[in-house]
């Protein structure tokens, strides 16, 4: 996934920047031993590449976006057909939602599929709220 074909989904791209800036700033400030201007470095440096961490995430480790689709109760199952196939299902609420009939050669695979499949579903979601609120 492009960074731009990932702008097709502006409210998830805003929770996913919303995420890692936090991620960040818990992880800079869970560093004690680490002088203030080198933080604030780190914190300024991080905020200017956030997009190409995200896309970097997607495509080399999509499994690392795992616990913000479980914060958006968006619950991603891999599961393997004797570890020759794999294949995903999302589980919403606790509720199964969406079951893939992908059979991916590689887990990697089947989790990048995953990812993009409930990125649309988080859109979706997303553009409602925003639409109700409006309508309120």
């Amino acid at each position: 996934m492009t960074l731009e074909e990932l702008q097709e989904y502006p409210n998830v791209l805003d929770a996913l920047r919303t995420y890692y800036k936090n991620k960040l700033e818990e992880s800079i400030e869970q560093t004690k031993d680490v002088p203030d201007d080198f933080k604030e470095m780190l914190r300024d440096h991080g905020a200017d590449h956030i997009d190409n961490t995200i896309i970097g995430v997607i495509n080399l480790n999509p499994r690392m976006l795992f616990d913000f689709f479980d914060d958006q109760s968006l619950f991603i199952n891999i599961t393997t057909e004797k570890g020759e196939t794999f294949s995903y299902t999302i589980i919403i609420n606790h509720q199964t939602g969406v079951s893939s009939t992908l059979m991916a050669k590689t887990r990697k695979e089947a989790e990048k599929e995953a990812i993009i499949t409930a990125t649309v579903m988080l859109e979706t979601r997303l553009t409602k709220s925003v639409s109700d609120k409006e309508n309120s």
